[in-house]
């Protein structure tokens, strides 16, 4: 299955979520893919899981990720 980018997602690769938000807007979060089904990638984010497209992820490579979890650490 491929991401928005055409990039290979494979379980427990972070990805870049739209959160789901009813009322006005939406935030970017990241998220680690859990499981596959026949159309699309179940994730896991703020301890929710989610099930989403695969067209509406886009896959984060381990550098990318290290860097946003140390900036946005609350030390």
């Amino acid at each position: 299955m491929k991401d928005f980018l055409d990039q290979e997602l494979n379980i427990g690769d972070n990805v870049i979520i739209i959160t789901p938000n009813y009322r006005y807007y939406r935030n970017f979060t990241l998220a680690q893919v859990i499981k596959f089904t026949a159309k699309n990638v179940r994730v896991k984010f703020n301890g929710r899981e989610l099930l989403q497209s695969p067209d509406q992820l886009v896959r984060m490579n381990t550098a990318a990720v290290t860097k946003y979890l140390l900036m946005h650490s609350k030390t």
